[in-house]
């Protein structure tokens, strides 16, 4: 399900998955992300299935244990904070804002060299910046405030006072080629569905390598289901179709490097 997922805020990395927000991680594939690593409180109570009765009683006028026929729970049962998430439980239930849809900048630019776009993602990883390829013009390509009337590959936000990356545009890529620019388009609602499923599944134990019928790839289909956190958002067959047809759109759910050479190389 997931298309891309660059994107989780600047300052916590860039994985590449399959949604559209910068989720962080690694360079390899909204909102501060999480460590999907780490242990998630899902709100379950897990009980000590091993608790018996307690045996240890005596009677006042015998040394034999007494059977007092009541269970006692061992006091020492605890929630269990570091077992796996279930596929059930790690959906955030976040409220989700989409991301200011814009028409896409053009494709092909020519203003960034292979070396600037692999400087900028090199940045991306770093924890506070600045987010450049070390190259003004490369730069402004690469990046567009979400308030921008047009959009390009990167889309900014502020965080805390600065402008910060918050979202891969792989909608706008996809709109740069099936002509579909204005808002509610598949573009548009590309991005939308892989963002608030980035969101709403970013807890998921396999989040950053998602396993086929894994917690992720459950998660995604739960939210997306009718009544789902993200089923407003569920986009039509036509615009999945899209991906699969032959009309040049397969670039945009390649590799990350390959989006920004595209978007701003040759």
């Amino acid at each position: 399900m997931r298309r891309w997922s660059l994107v989780g805020l600047a300052g916590f990395g860039v994985a590449i998955g399959c949604g559209g927000a910068i989720d962080g991680s690694t360079l390899d594939a909204g909102t501060d992300a999480v460590d999907a690593g780490q242990p998630v409180d899902s709100g379950v109570i897990f009980v000590d299935v091993s608790v018996r009765a307690d045996t240890s009683v005596v009677r006042a006028d015998s040394t034999a244990p007494a059977d007092t026929g009541i269970t006692s729970f061992d006091s020492t049962v605890s929630f269990d904070s570091s077992a796996d998430v279930t596929t059930s439980t790690c959906s955030s239930n976040m409220p989700f804002t989409p991301i200011m849809w814009a028409p896409p900048t053009p494709l092909h630019q020519g203003k960034c060299t292979p070396a600037q776009i692999n400087a900028y993602i090199t940045t991306l990883s770093t924890q506070n910046g600045p987010f450049t390829s070390g190259n003004a013009a490369c730069d402004a390509c690469l990046q567009t405030d979400e308030t921008a009337p047009e959009h390009g590959p990167i889309i900014l936000q502020p965080v805390m006072g600065k402008e910060e990356p918050a979202e891969l545009n792989f909608g706008g890529c996809v709109a740069n080629f099936d002509g579909m620019k204005a808002a509610g388009g598949c573009g548009n609602r590309l991005n939308n569905e892989s963002d608030c499923t980035s969101l709403e599944c970013e807890m998921c134990s396999d989040f950053m390598n998602p396993t086929p019928g894994g917690p992720t790839e459950t998660c995604e289909q739960q939210v997306l289901e009718a009544g789902g956190a993200c089923a407003a958002d569920n986009v039509p067959a036509e615009c999945n179709a899209e991906l699969m047809g032959d009309g040049g759109v397969q670039v945009c759910v390649g590799m990350f490097q390959t989006i920004l050479s595209v978007w701003c190389g040759p």
